[in-house]
């Protein structure tokens, strides 16, 4: 933690209250095990509120299917945020 006390995320008022989510994806990018690395970020309003970035634990046979797996894993996020959301 040293050294990045002036690291973070910064909240601000918007009037354009919107989520918006990123995706993005390594196919094969390791090449011992074959195993891709996905990650996803979203956002409301101005910041980050969720992230993550993972290997696969198993390799996919083609690119298509990788991006399948992560936009499902992604998909599910937004479900369970909507899901969040709702109570606030």
């Amino acid at each position: 933690m040293k050294g990045t006390q002036d690291f973070g995320i910064k909240y601000t008022q918007v009037d354009d209250f919107n989520s918006i989510g990123y995706l993005d994806l390594d196919f094969d990018g390791d090449k011992e095990t074959g195993v891709s690395t996905s990650g996803h970020a979203m956002s409301l309003g101005s910041g980050a509120i969720s992230w993550i970035s993972h290997k696969k634990s198993v390799p996919t046979d083609s690119t298509t299917e990788a991006e399948y797996v992560a936009t499902a894993e992604a998909t599910k996020e937004i479900l369970w945020l909507r899901k969040i959301l709702e109570y606030l």
